[in-house]
């Protein structure tokens, strides 16, 4: 449920990032971009701090909230990832955050306020091509009968698909 603010008071807003339930890692990302939604508006938010891995803090003074009603966060960042053409795995991410509203009555009893936004991405990459093969790659997945290789997946703590060709 988003949380209702009374305007014209000070709070922190911290939203955590994770890939599958997991944390992400925001402190290897770069181009890390971060925007204030609200009104059919997007404006950069300069003023904030990633901390444990996975968060990011935002203090929030009347001032940044010219309007009263429903704004959003809206997270871009860049990790390195071979597996893409560019080897960059673009993400962007975002939360419905707070409500800002005019009454004390109407708001909610707090004073730090926290979201959760999964990055809702699938498992993609630079397509694998014949020719992207070694010569040595494509001996070992010939396999013991000279055809059929052994292969096992697993996805790795970064939520990548790692194949392990047994020899």
């Amino acid at each position: 449920m988003v949380k209702r603010i009374r305007e014209g008071n000070d709070f922190v807003h911290v939203m955590s990032v994770e890939r599958a339930g997991v944390p992400e890692d925001l402190t290897a990302a770069t181009e890390i971009r971060l925007y204030l939604l609200y009104e059919n508006k997007k404006e950069p938010l300069t003023e904030y701090e990633i901390y444990d891995l996975n968060k990011v803090r935002v203090e929030f003074t009347p001032e940044m909230l010219p309007v009263r009603g429903a704004y959003g966060l809206e997270l871009h960042y860049v990790h390195e990832n071979a597996s893409y053409a560019d080897g960059n795995q673009k993400s962007a991410v975002d939360v419905d955050a707070f409500t800002i509203v005019a009454r004390t009555k109407q708001a909610d009893d707090i004073t730090y306020l926290a979201t959760v936004a999964d990055v809702a991405l699938g498992l993609m990459g630079k397509a694998f091509e014949f020719e992207d093969f070694t010569p040595e790659q494509l001996q070992r997945l010939t396999g013991a009968d000279g055809i059929t290789p052994d292969i096992s997946f697993h996805i790795n703590d970064n939520n990548e698909l790692i194949a392990t060709v047994i020899t």
